[in-house]
Formats: structure tokens, C-alpha cells, sequence
């Protein structure tokens, strides 16, 4: 039989997302950053994803590994108001 799937709480998907905005990112206690960067060079903005994998030996009940992919949006005050109207 497979494993459950990996399920997180939005309090840990909204920590991963702060930890984006750190040079370099933030970790966790049950994520490590495995891809700190990744940026076009041709692109003209400062938006970049980072890449959290789940850290071996922290899966529960046989859950499986799990990475998750953070999209970090620019500082500038035009788009955090777009980004806020999306997430609400």
C-alpha cells in the first residue's frame, strides 16, 4: 500500500513562504533549503523560487518526503497589494 499523502498546515506553508524573503532562505526544523535561488537572468524583476525539501527522519506515520516550491514576489508596494488581493 502507498503511503498517505503529504499534507501541511497553512502555518508551516506560510513559514516557508516568510523564510523565502531571508538571503539566504530560512530553514525549519522539518525543512532545509535545497535550492536557494533561482532567478532568470534575462527576467528585469526580483522575483525569484526557492526550493524546501522535507529533512530525512521527519516524516510522521510513514508520510511521504515532500518538497515544496516557494514563489517569492517583489518588495514593491504595487505588487504586495496584488499579492494580497490574490491571497484574499
Amino acid at each position: 500500500p502507498s503511503p498517505p499523502a503529504a499534507v501541511l498546515p497553512l502555518w508551516r506553508l506560510a513559514e516557508l513562504a516568510l523564510g523565502a524573503y531571508s538571503d539566504p532562505p530560512d530553514e525549519t526544523s522539518e525543512f532545509r533549503c535545497d535550492l536557494p535561488s533561482i532567478r532568470d537572468p534575462e527576467e528585469e524583476v526580483e522575483a525569484k523560487m526557492v526550493v524546501y525539501m522535507r529533512r530525512a527522519g521527519s516524516t510522521l506515520n510513514g508520510a511521504r518526503d515532500l518538497a515544496v516550491l516557494v514563489f517569492r514576489g517583489t518588495l514593491d508596494a504595487h505588487d504586495a497589494l496584488r499579492d494580497m488581493d490574490t491571497v484574499v
